[in-house]
């Protein structure tokens, strides 16, 4: 089998689009470590054509077009049961709202493991689908961002969600 990518420049950020033929394996800055995205070696190639339904779906949400992604997933290899548990966590937020970083870890149940939760949330292999953006400090500030703050920013902005610019 093998993987398919295409990138995808928004503003000054490219992202690459990394599917499989089970869905998205990959959106975000730059190609991944291809031994987290692709830990059985297929071969990846570029194909536009069938990576295009997941481009067109991205910028559609990038321009306020569409709220919700309808595009499958292929992570369940990427990952550890820890990191797992976040990203399907942060599946959960909804589309305007924002969580705290302690707030996903008392999700989990892991309340005293909010900086093991950032970490997991830094690995997040698929940007915009699993909504790591949607979370920000305990103090209102951004914190990181894989794809950049600029990114984040702009993503927040688009679905209204506040945040302290510090």
């Amino acid at each position: 089998m093998s993987l398919y990518y295409d990138c995808l420049l928004i503003e000054e950020c490219e992202l690459v689009v990394l599917i499989s033929e089970q869905g998205l394996r990959y959106l975000g800055v730059g190609m991944p470590e291809m031994t987290k995205v692709n830990p059985k070696r297929e071969q990846v190639k570029l194909n536009q054509q069938k990576v295009a339904p997941y481009i067109l779906q991205i910028r559609r949400y990038l321009i306020g077009e569409l709220r919700q992604f309808e595009l499958p997933l292929d992570i369940s290899l990427v990952g550890t049961e820890f990191q797992q548990r976040v990203w399907q966590a942060l599946r959960r937020i909804p589309y305007g709202c924002h969580l705290t970083y302690e707030e996903i870890a008392i999700m989990i149940n892991r309340p005293k493991s909010i900086r093991a939760v950032g970490t997991a949330i830094g690995k997040n292999p698929v940007l915009l689908q699993i909504p790591c953006h949607r979370v920000i400090r305990k103090d209102g500030t951004l914190g990181g961002y894989s794809g950049g703050l600029n990114l984040k920013k702009r993503v927040l902005d688009l679905e209204e969600i506040s945040y302290k610019d510090i």
